[in-house]
């Protein structure tokens, strides 16, 4: 039995290491950065200064905290500083421990960058230096990289959000032991509710319409892996149709799932706004496309190609593949070749 300290996997861990952070954020970081006080999240503010006073930072002291699920997953407005010219804005995110800042100020990044890297030794919180990235601007001669890795996504410096890919793996872990073909579906059904239920990626305001549709080719690809690798284990006379069925079922959860999101974000524009929209033939032939190109590298799912190239033919996607070359070109599949 557990009779000290508490397991790094725990559920306790990541919701104590949340209270901590967030009142060392609250004591210590925000008076730092100078944030302006904010009435949001008040009694959060007030549990976590109920035994002591914030570290005074000269001037102004100040903490905002606005959006998202305090202490869990909190998301700090930046308000503006006296000294802040009016047209900057930042943001302050916070993962369990994995911290983004964004902000149109570059001195107000370096400061948090400084606090951040100085760690508070005190507390035994300090910054591991191989997972700290920046961009927009060059640090002890070093220029920053061209978007943020932070949680699974990739962030330009125009705000435009994609999976990270970077780290991903052909190793699979299902087994298709027990009715192969239902498993199949299950299968890539859940590859790929976990991806689209990021409703950032798909959301064509944040997003330029390019940027949408390159995450929803990546999100077919990163499919299209797995069931590759799955379908090499499997045999029989049925196979290529029970494939090309599983893979009709996931391009469709897709599509279904896609029109939610930007129709949940249609009723969030404001009056008069139109939202951009990626039409479903679009997803469709991206589908298609991403499921074709990974399984045409194996001899033994040519039955199975065949069936997808006819699917390809149809007249509705006539055009696309010129239309559409940008988006299916090799920059944005070299990653999953290699699998």
């Amino acid at each position: 039995n557990k009779v000290k300290g508490i397991p790094q996997g725990s559920v306790l861990s990541t919701l104590f290491c949340s209270l901590y952070l967030a009142n060392l954020e609250v004591t210590r970081v925000f008076p730092r950065l100078s944030l302006a006080e904010s009435q949001d999240h008040a009694e959060a503010l007030k549990f976590h200064l109920r035994h002591g006073t914030v570290e005074e930072a000269g001037g102004d002291v100040a903490m905002a905290a606005a959006g998202g699920a305090y202490p869990s997953i909190p998301t700090y407005e930046v308000a503006l500083s006296k000294q802040s010219p009016p047209r900057h804005r930042s943001v302050v995110l916070r993962f369990v421990d994995d911290y983004l800042f964004i902000t149109t100020d570059e001195d107000r990044a370096r400061r948090f960058m400084e606090v951040m890297r100085e760690g508070f030794p005190d507390c035994g919180i300090l910054l591991n230096p191989v997972k700290f990235s920046h961009s927009g601007f060059c640090v002890d001669g070093v220029e920053g990289e061209e978007g943020i890795r932070w949680c699974g996504l990739s962030i330009s410096r125009t705000g435009e959000v994609m999976s990270d890919y970077s780290r991903l793996t052909d190793k699979w872990s299902v087994s298709l032991s027990v009715n192969p073909g239902k498993k199949l579906k299950s299968s890539l059904h859940w590859s790929l509710k976990w991806r689209v239920e990021k409703a950032v990626l798909f959301d064509t305001v944040a997003n330029g319409g390019e940027v949408v549709r390159v995450n929803v080719y990546q999100t077919f690809l990163s499919c299209a892996a797995r069931c590759a690798a799955l379908v090499s284990r499997m045999s029989g006379p049925h196979l290529p149709k029970l494939v090309h069925e599983a893979i009709g079922g996931a391009i469709e959860y897709v599509q279904v799932k896609l029109e939610r999101h930007q129709e949940a974000t249609g009723r969030l524009a404001p009056p008069g706004v139109r939202v951009p929209r990626v039409p479903g033939v679009h997803v469709r032939f991206l589908g298609l496309k991403a499921f074709w190109r990974l399984m045409r590298r194996r001899l033994q799912h040519g039955a199975i190609v065949t069936l997808l190239e006819r699917d390809l033919g149809h007249p509705q996607f006539r055009g696309l593949e010129s239309k559409l070359a940008d988006i299916i070109g090799e920059k944005n599949s070299s990653v999953f070749d290699r699998l």
